[in-house]
């Protein structure tokens, strides 16, 4: 039997020892990739650490350095009003609660509006004199409030300590990770707990930050002493002196979380009120206790290791049974190493992940030859059919390497439609009807897009996304998306009388255009991606769509569009400061062919300019043409006092 020369034997050994190897990184790489876009990965690695956090913290008796005042049914029962929650009533309990000695008061409480004056001024007086720190739950307008509310917190609170009001969830729900703060008006406002921690000279350390929840040794027993508020006069100075008191809802269907607890011990043990949420996050920090998850290389290596092991494994020519005990040892030790790692030190070791990258790992090194060919196959026809568009899957099949993650930097143009009172429609008709019309309908936009030569980016319900200008370089980009609007415009509204002479009551398209720079390329994992675009240009296409319905129009162009197409007909909308902008655009909507463009014009100069004369030439115009919306719009704005085209838009 003839021999392989060792030359030959040397090339396979290299060979086997370089595809073990890139099993071993592809194990990783994987396993890497479900944590982030895998949900189920990521539940049970969180379930697990929930569970060593309910069953494996070290049991305390109950707490005697912080006590909840809750706010109750009972509570609000002796108010003619639920909310917002009687600030006299506040002002008295701080006083009762002001020669008791606390060493703090935590109000998980917002102010955000004006309620009796004689009851405000009562309450910001007691919290301002109140002999030890009173931290306020506080918050702005990424957590809800108008600028009215904003306005009045901020001055209600002032001299007072500040805590933003957040809580951080995770997809499942569940409350564990610590609000470190956010900036306002350059200053910084911490979350809650970590202002107490700040108010109290707590120490508290750099990075994220995990709630380490308490656990009390009498399951019978809550983590902290907690009264009704309404019975604070009552209670013995000795039960409150020198505790942190916190004042919060404790109420059946408002302001509770979902907590780890939860995990272990249901919903009913583990949907605790956010005030008890807060004390739990500040007992931690007066505690010490950290829990840590491993850091992204600490994550790698971990994940590396038990590829690796999944690999040997499979490598290594011994009977399936053994395999699988030495396999199972290797489970074992993985959450022997989590437990370990928590009781020691609060290390939140994943048990799941790197038992996944061992498992595909082996899989991958046993099939060996051939299987990576049929799932690189099996991925690219995967991807073609799910999430790339016909003209990208042009691309990628002359050039598969196309699918790899990346991007480039280029100008573009992008275009957001979508069907107005959809969702009304969608709430009163019936289901297979509409979604009969509405495929129909998505289907002819769609190609429309693809017949002006563009680019599907995605559906978002009836919306249709597009861009122009990529995968595929295409200098008249602007072009062809003012054209493919147009004609879109032109067919739904065809397309709307058909649908509601069939009795479904189908609203007007609106189409917002805009033309800008933008990162283009395939982003996502190796797993599942998307090639689709991300810029700011992106955000202000969508935000034109959503402008048309104060104007009254169906199509809303910026003028980095219409710059490039100097011989198309539109007509200017106006100068549009669009919200969370500060810089003006101008914003163009086309010619519907009924209006005089030459006295619109005429007139829209005129209130640019600021002549006089303007509010009597759109007068007159609104009286020749009645049903134009843009002109009624302008007309509404004059007799409102306004002046100009500078359009500041409140809403997105």
């Amino acid at each position: 039997m003839p021999t392989d020369s060792p030359d030959k034997s040397r090339l396979r050994r290299a060979t086997n020892l370089a595809a073990l190897a890139g099993f071993v990184l592809l194990g990783t790489i994987l396993a890497m990739a479900g944590q982030q876009l895998v949900p189920f990965l990521g539940v049970v690695d969180r379930s697990l650490d929930d569970l060593k956090i309910s069953l494996l913290t070290p049991a305390k008796p109950q707490r005697d350095d912080i006590a909840v005042l809750a706010i109750t049914e009972d509570t609000l029962a002796r108010f003619p009003y639920r909310s917002p929650l009687n600030r006299g009533f506040l002002a008295e309990t701080l006083n009762k609660l002001a020669p008791k000695g606390v060493r703090a008061v935590v109000i998980d409480v917002l102010f955000d509006q004006a309620t009796e004056p004689a009851m405000d001024d009562a309450l910001k007086q007691a919290m301002e004199s109140f002999p030890a720190p009173v931290i306020v739950s506080w918050s702005d307008e990424r957590g809800g409030l108008t600028p009215a509310q904003q306005a009045f917190i901020n001055d209600y609170l002032s001299g007072v300590h500040r805590g933003y009001a957040n809580l951080i969830k995770d997809r499942d729900g569940i409350a564990r990770k610590m609000f470190r703060g956010a900036a306002f008006n350059d200053a910084f406002v911490p979350g809650l707990p970590l202002a107490v921690a700040r108010a109290l000279s707590i120490p508290v350390q750099d990075g994220p930050l995990r709630i380490a929840y308490s656990r009390n040794s009498d399951p019978d027993k809550p983590t902290f002493r907690t009264f009704p508020i309404h019975t604070a006069g009552l209670l013995p100075p000795a039960w409150l002196a020198d505790r942190v008191i916190f004042i919060g809802a404790d109420l059946p269907q408002r302001d509770r979380h979902l907590t780890p607890f939860a995990t272990a011990f249901g919903a009913g043990s583990g949907n605790l009120p956010g005030v008890v949420i807060h004390a739990h996050a500040l007992a931690g920090l007066i505690d010490g206790r950290n829990l840590r998850p491993l850091s992204p290389a600490e994550n790698v290596a971990l994940i590396f290791v038990f590829a690796l092991v999944g690999v040997v494994l499979a490598a290594v020519d011994t009977n399936v049974a053994v395999k699988f005990a030495v396999g199972g040892v290797a489970g074992v030790a993985l959450l022997g190493l989590g437990v370990f790692g928590f009781i020691e030190s609060g290390l939140l070791i994943p048990a799941f992940t790197p038992g996944v990258a061992m498992a595909a790992a082996a899989g991958f090194a046993t099939a060996y030859v051939g299987s990576r060919d049929r799932a690189e196959k099996r991925f690219i026809r995967q991807a073609f059919s799910r999430y790339v568009s016909p003209a990208i899957v042009h691309q990628l099949v002359a050039n598969p390497g196309r699918l790899q993650l990346g991007g480039q930097r280029r100008e573009m143009t992008f275009m957001f439609t979508d069907i107005a009172g959809f969702t009304s429609l969608a709430e009163a008709t019936e289901p297979s009807l509409l979604v009969t019309v509405l495929n129909e309908y998505l289907d002819a936009v769609s190609q429309i897009v693809l017949r002006h030569e563009g680019t599907i980016d995605k559906y978002v319900g009836d919306a249709v996304v597009a861009f122009f200008g990529a995968p595929l370089v295409q200098e008249d980009h602007c072009r062809r998306a003012i054209e493919c609007a147009t004609e879109i415009d032109a067919f739904s509204t065809r397309f709307r009388q058909e649908a509601r002479a069939g009795g479904v009551k189908l609203g007007h398209t609106r189409i917002g255009v805009h033309s800008g720079e933008a990162i283009v390329g395939n982003f996502g994992g190796e797993a599942r991606f998307d090639y689709t675009a991300i810029g700011d240009a992106v955000n202000t296409a969508a935000r034109l769509e959503g402008a048309n319905k104060y104007f009254g129009t169906h199509v809303c162009i910026s003028g980095a569009t219409v710059d490039h197409c100097p011989d198309l007909r539109v007509r200017p909308i106006g100068e549009l400061v669009l919200k969370g902008k500060s810089k003006p655009i101008p914003a163009f909507t086309i010619v519907d062919g009924i209006t005089d463009e030459t006295e619109y014009r005429r007139a829209y100069d005129a209130l640019r300019a600021g002549e006089t004369t303007a509010p009597d030439i759109f007068a007159t115009l609104a009286r020749r043409y009645p049903d134009d919306p843009l002109i009624a719009y302008h007309q509404s704005r004059i007799e409102e006092g306004q002046r100009g085209v500078l359009i500041e838009m409140a809403d997105k």
